[in-house]
């Protein structure tokens, strides 16, 4: 290849990168434009629709004074016309009729306001244009390449035998400017061989050139496939055998591992090495205790719990020791409905996942409600199970739903700033500090990584349900610590089935006379049955039937259903597909007719009683509607 041929070919590779880095920047500006638009005609729907309704009562306002005016002017003339027509005898006669009317007529002008009874004023609010306008003031980069014909060197002009001699080059890119990144960097070994270190600084294919002398040496140049980050993560450096269903994960400062155990209702305690040290709670509802613990956060020396079956955050020491908790079952401000991840801000403010209730709170450190992001964007149904929150390095919220094929980002004001993935169920997200997203996909049993774009980079596959992922803060190889959520994985390491046993003593043991003797009326322990076909449902783990109502999907069993229901379907198509469609019933509704199934118990009885009965005759539920 001539030069001029070389020239030719790399002014048509600076064409194409041109080309596609403007597909690029207009591709995200017309989204960003289309998003500011419809927020924009929302807005404005939005006070159009408050202005009509103001107008209109002022409207009605107006015509109610108006007839109690006309209704006044009319006895007015009535009086006058009988003062000059009618003798007193006649106007005593008159007299009390009219006064009896007149009263009549005030009674009713005391009951119509004489003032607007409408403000005037249209609030508008979170309009924070300032802060819109700094992002969007560096909301992109372009990298340019160093040139050659614009950089420059430098040296002493005369040099000395054997002495080290020193060119500095002073490296520019093509418009002039300093080029911000290191360049290659060659070190002699003094025995004939050098070792060039560099940094690539954009992923893609590269061409490798080294030459000796002005020509170049064997194999040069050579193709350089550059991956982004994370594109060497494959197999798990490290697993950590955790029974329990574990689900969140956090990382001490001192290296060690807390995993919440959902199944265990516990905290396991691992050091580097994955031995476990400890664990913290156990079942119950009084302070320090678990029913199912979900997500875990740590700053400092404080541990946040997601504690899903109380509907509850508690705060704990590393150590254990209990602080304080907040929250209950509902849906108002400072209730939770299946709380499942839990993060802390800059601000020191606790983001809540709040599953069931399909939203997203933000409270202070004393658990008081300051707000609520529900997920309403422009061409969605808003959150549907959110699961994952995570934080970027601006502080905008990035929220996993689990029933949501994108990732939804908000700025910490509660403001919706855009989406980005195609994710098939997220159930977990952490991000690093240079923006790349990693999503854990429950449905598509795999993790995703995504760069501070949005564009999908990599994915990490043969996983089996994962619950979330956590980025370990002391590697420097970027790893990622995921496969403590790898449920299924973890049952059969190294091909072997191992079971794990909990083994109670039912009788006690009863001192006579200096002798230990058995007890002859033995205890039955507690039956956890109920909690774990609870738990079963939960997850949805070995489900072989979806049950679709509205725009949620439930993933059941058809051996527990089949128990219950008669219009579990058998030859029919639903059979076929495994999946049955219920219309006419609520999303809410069904969920507790499932709980309901499962567990024997109806906790919002009294809530949805006659749409539960309606229900079980509906789908022929006929122990529900027996009992």
């Amino acid at each position: 290849m001539t030069a001029i041929d070389a020239n030719g070919k790399m002014a048509e590779q600076v064409y194409t990168s041109k080309e596609n880095a403007t597909l690029i920047i207009t591709q995200a500006f017309e989204q960003l434009h289309q998003t500011i638009e419809e927020r924009k005609n929302t807005l404005l729907s939005e006070m159009e629709a408050i202005s009509i309704s103001t107008t209109t009562a002022l409207t009605l306002q107006k015509e109610q004074l108006m007839k109690m005016q006309d209704e006044i002017g009319r006895y007015t003339d009535m009086t006058s016309h009988i003062l000059q027509t009618h003798s007193d005898h006649e106007m005593a006669a008159l007299g009390d009729q009219l006064a009896t009317e007149f009263k009549a007529t005030l009674k009713k002008v005391e009951n119509v306001s004489l003032t607007p009874n409408q403000s005037s004023d249209i609030d508008v609010s979170l309009l924070h244009i300032d802060s819109l306008i700094n992002q969007l003031s560096i909301f992109g980069d372009v990298m340019d390449s160093a040139s050659p014909s614009q950089s420059t060197w430098s040296s002493e002009s005369v040099a000395k035998v054997k002495e080290r001699y020193c060119v500095k080059v002073e490296s520019m890119t093509s418009k002039g400017e300093r080029y911000p990144y290191g360049g290659p960097q060659v070190e002699d070994h003094g025995d004939g061989t050098y070792t060039i270190t560099l940094t690539p600084q954009t992923a893609g294919p590269h061409q490798l050139l080294i030459t000796m002398d002005g020509q170049h040496v064997q194999n040069s140049p050579c193709d350089l496939d550059v991956g982004s980050k994370y594109s060497t993560l494959c197999n798990p450096e490290q697993v950590i055998k955790c029974s329990g269903r574990p689900h969140g994960i956090a990382i001490h400062d001192s290296g060690d591992i807390d995993v919440a155990c959902f199944g265990d209702h516990c905290i396991r305690v691992f050091d580097q090495a994955g031995q476990q040290r400890r664990t913290i709670g156990r079942c119950g509802s009084g302070d320090g205790q678990f029913a199912s613990p979900c997500g875990l956060f740590i700053k400092g020396d404080v541990m946040y719990v997601a504690d899903y079956y109380n509907n509850r955050i508690q705060k704990l020491t590393t150590g254990g020791q209990f602080l304080q908790s907040f929250g209950q079952r509902g849906s108002g401000q400072g209730q939770f409905q299946y709380p499942v991840s839990v993060i802390v801000d800059q601000r020191d403010r606790l983001i809540v996942s709040d599953k069931s209730n399909d939203r997203v709170v933000i409270l202070d450190q004393a658990g008081t409600w300051l707000l609520t992001i529900n997920g309403n964007v422009p061409g969605s149904h808003g959150f549907q199970d959110p699961l994952g929150v995570a934080l970027d390095s601006q502080g905008n919220i990035h929220v996993a739903a689990l029933c949501s094929y994108t990732i939804k980002v908000f700025t910490p004001e509660g403001t919706y700033v855009r989406s980005y993935g195609d994710v098939n169920a997220a159930s977990g997200i952490v991000i690093d500090e240079e923006g790349y997203s990693l999503v854990t996909e429950y449905s598509g049993d795999c993790l995703s990584i995504f760069d501070s774009q949005g564009h999908k980079v990599h994915t990490v596959g043969n996983l089996n349900g994962p619950n979330g992922v956590m980025l370990d803060p002391k590697s420097t190889s970027g790893s990622v610590r995921d496969i403590l959520f790898d449920e299924a994985n973890r049952r059969i390491p190294d091909d072997k089935l191992t079971l794990y046993c909990e083994v109670s003593v039912v009788s006690d043991v009863v001192n006579q006379s200096g002798t230990s003797v058995m007890s002859n009326s033995p205890k039955v322990p507690e039956c956890n049955l109920s909690s774990d076909l609870a738990c079963l449902l939960e997850d949805g783990q070995f489900s072989d039937v979806m049950l679709a109502v509205e725009y949620h999907e439930f993933k059941a069993h058809k051996a527990v259903l089949a128990g219950l229901l008669y219009s579990v379907p058998h030859e029919m198509e639903e059979s076929r597909k495994n999946r049955v469609e219920i219309s006419d019933l609520d999303q809410e509704v069904m969920q507790e007719m499932l709980a309901y199934i499962y567990t024997g118990k109806a906790l919002n009885l009294r809530r949805w009683a006659d749409s539960l009965l309606s229900a079980a005759d509906k789908i022929l539920c006929l122990e529900m509607c027996l009992c």
